[in-house]
């Protein structure tokens, strides 16, 4: 089963259809993503793979680069005027069946012109175009990702439930001069409490004083309220946006996972931890 049909030339942005593959792919699923190179599987007839795909689909992404339109076979021909084009196959065959099509602009593409495509697939220049830039990557897959869950038939995968914390797994704040200085004060005023409720027991113990004696109050940390960080932006694991694992530092008890800009090295974005 396939909901999601990414078309894309391999000589021209087969590196960005890969990648958009692999963030969809978190959202949605694989089962729902359909790639031929990763999909069609060995001794399958690729030309039935491909019209069974696009039945089953609710939404084609074209991803366009900068060759899409002008890239041309051995004899010089632009790919997109011949009949046996599979990208212009692909395009039509959605197209003719009422498909959600999406340009998907990518490496500083631009829209294709009416003029410039072949009659089967000049509804294209009419579809409204979604950019990818490197810069916003994140941002801009966000907002598609958005957009192809309001489509009928595209099921947005629920995330598993986030395990709690354990102390040692969760994250520490950085060590800062003024943290050092506030654990030394810490330290010392302790210290000098403890003198003093010394002092007091032996005194207490060596001449007896009538009364009854009141309880020592203890310090209790406070709750930390809703919206309110309990944790600094890093890269501490997988997590999706709005997930939500029980918290004790938290009034509500319970901690929210909010993304934060940037990426990590392994992949994905970092995240901080938040009380709801």
């Amino acid at each position: 089963m396939s909901g999601i049909f990414i078309s894309y030339r391999r000589h021209d942005s087969q590196s960005a259809a890969g990648r958009l593959a692999d963030f969809l792919e978190r959202s949605f699923g694989r089962e729902q993503i359909f790639r031929d190179v990763e999909t069609i599987e060995p001794g399958v007839d690729f030309v039935h793979a491909i019209d069974r795909a696009i039945v089953s689909s609710k939404v084609m992404l074209v991803i366009i680069g900068p060759r899409w339109l002008t890239i041309a076979d051995n004899d010089g021909q632009r790919r997109l005027l011949k009949p046996n084009d599979w990208i212009r196959i692909e395009t039509a065959s959605a197209l003719k069946r009422d498909l959600r099509v999406i340009p998907v602009l990518v490496e500083n593409a631009t829209p294709p012109a009416d003029a410039d495509l072949p009659d089967d697939i000049k509804g294209l220049a009419r579809r409204e175009a979604h950019e990818l830039s490197d810069k916003r990557w994140d941002y801009d897959v966000q907002q598609l990702v958005e957009a192809l869950e309001r489509i009928p038939g595209i099921r947005r995968r629920t995330p598993p439930p986030t395990p709690p914390l354990h102390e040692h797994d969760k994250p520490k704040p950085p060590t800062t001069f003024l943290s050092k200085m506030v654990k030394t004060f810490a330290w010392i005023g302790g210290i000098f409490v403890a003198l003093i409720v010394l002092g007091l027991i032996l005194n207490e113990s060596s001449t007896p004083q009538p009364g009854i004696h009141q309880n020592i109050p203890q310090n209790v940390p406070a709750l930390i309220s809703s919206g309110v960080p309990v944790s600094p932006c890093g890269c501490w694991g997988p997590a999706m946006q709005g997930a939500t694992a029980p918290n004790p530092r938290c009034a509500s008890g319970t901690g929210v996972a909010m993304l934060c800009s940037g990426a990590c090295p392994a992949g994905g974005s970092p995240w901080q931890a938040i009380c709801r």
